[in-house]
């Protein structure tokens, strides 16, 4: 890695661990490699989930609706999920046992009631940055490396975008799970047909 090199770790929070309101199968499993990873980065960006609990894809806030069914928000169809990494909650905390203290600076995802989650750079339905953009904009940097969950499409879709913006961009696949490992195929397809490189 070099000095103008940044890693950014996404969705490494409790929520997304087992047992957690939104799951990702093996998250736990990230917690030493990612530790690890960041410890070869001297800038190391988190991008956090962090609804609100009025949040307009969580279920419980549309009446007779269901996780899985799904309403358009402002034009964009959305899937509804159980409510999940609500900001200042148990949930939303950084999965215990990340080096939290290598982490230079943290981004939120989706904080805005009508902001739905697409990724770490942009929210879609209420279309909004969320900072990393910018922040990365006040730094030397060339290339990124991503890592973190879900891989779909949230990790992918964070590529794309960072690939769109300019950046080299790389995807460390070991360092990421997925939700649907069935779709595994598709977001590398996702990846490669962007030219972003997965190791």
């Amino acid at each position: 890695m070099k000095k103008k090199d940044v890693l950014l770790v996404i969705g490494m929070q409790v929520d997304m661990l087992p047992g957690g309101a939104l799951e990702v199968p093996g998250g736990e499993e990230l917690i030493p490699i990612i530790n690890d990873l960041m410890g070869e980065f001297e800038v190391v960006i988190a991008a956090n989930f962090c609804l609100p609990p009025g949040h307009l894809s969580f279920a419980g806030n549309h009446p007779w609706r269901k996780p899985g069914q799904v309403v358009s928000v402002n034009g964009v169809d959305v899937e509804l999920e159980i409510m999940y990494c609500v900001q200042d909650s148990f949930g939303a905390a950084f999965a215990p046992g990340l080096a939290v203290d290598r982490i230079s600076h943290i981004v939120e995802m989706a904080a805005e009631e009508d902001a739905i989650p697409h990724s770490a750079f942009f929210d879609t339905g209420n279309p909004r940055s969320t900072g990393l953009k910018e922040y990365l904009s006040s730094l030397p940097v060339k290339k990124l490396y991503l890592c973190g969950m879900p891989f779909d499409p949230i990790v992918v879709n964070s590529a794309i975008d960072a690939k769109k913006l300019g950046y080299e961009v790389e995807v460390l696949k070991s360092a990421c799970r997925m939700r649907q490992p069935q779709r595994l195929n598709e977001m590398l397809n996702m990846l490669e047909a962007n030219g972003i490189a997965v190791n």
